[in-house]
């Protein structure tokens, strides 16, 4: 299953489970649950609408919904993506498809644990990350080739 991994807050390390449709925000009817007071009572939703396909849509929230740190109304989300809901930064991580018919789920807690590399920021990352899930800042090309 395609998850969401929260980078920030007092929910940090909290990891969602996606469906096929979800309510993030501070309201106790959400999918999940985010205490924070820059995110609005219903911020955004994540549908799927293909296999392993999701768009994420802002659902006219105060303080507006980001994807690696740009403005979106709606939107595809792709793996590595940082989701920006108020100061809540949130991975999205897909369920990585393998050759036949295996799946495998990478979780990316354990993965920057394990790894002895660090992002400009002098943290932890994983090698598959096209942005900083700390600054989203998009990696140069050739940092990522070097390592």
């Amino acid at each position: 299953m395609s998850k969401l991994v929260v980078l920030d807050g007092i929910s940090r390390g909290k990891v969602f489970l996606l469906r096929s449709r979800n309510i993030i925000g501070r309201h106790s009817e959400c999918s999940f649950l985010l205490k924070d007071k820059g995110i609005s009572g219903k911020h955004c939703k994540i549908d799927q609408v293909g296999s392993n396909v999701f768009n994420i849509t802002d659902l006219d929230s105060s303080n507006g919904t980001f994807v690696n740190n740009k403005t979106i109304i709606s939107t595809a989300l792709n793996f590595g993506d940082i989701i920006t809901l108020g100061n809540i930064r949130i991975l999205f991580q897909p369920t990585a498809k393998l050759d036949g018919d295996s799946t495998i789920m990478i979780d990316m807690g354990e993965y920057m644990q394990e790894t002895e590399q660090n992002t400009h920021c002098g943290r932890p990352t994983a090698k598959e990350w096209n942005f900083c899930p700390y600054c989203g800042q998009r990696f140069a090309k050739d940092s990522i080739d070097e390592e």
